[in-house]
């Protein structure tokens, strides 16, 4: 049963955005490499995911040709109006928080 929940997590828009967000970042493919994707063949997305009410906490392993990390995407929107994101990723190999973005809209 949590399989099937998990597909859909790893299927989801917001999923594939962050994945594509990290193929596109020049630091991240230089320090992944190319064809960045997730770094088991069955990927496993821990955290919530709620969209109806505003909450995104996600994090997940990726890999490219190069090393693999860790990338945690996390979203509240605490009213209709604005939201705040927090976008990272831990590159195991390096030791550190390369990717961090935060970002506050109103």
């Amino acid at each position: 049963m949590l399989g099937i929940f998990n597909y859909q997590k790893s299927s989801s828009s917001i999923v594939n955005s962050t994945l594509y967000a990290l193929r596109t970042s020049p630091r991240a493919r230089e320090i992944l490499g190319d064809e960045i994707y997730f770094a088991q063949q069955i990927p496993w997305i821990s955290g919530e995911m709620n969209q109806l009410h505003g909450r995104i906490d996600i994090s997940f392993w990726v890999k490219g040709t190069k090393s693999q990390g860790k990338m945690k995407f996390r979203s509240i929107r605490p009213d209709r109006m604005s939201y705040v994101s927090f976008w990272s990723i831990w590159f195991v190999a390096c030791s550190f928080w390369l990717l961090t973005w935060f970002l506050l809209f109103f």
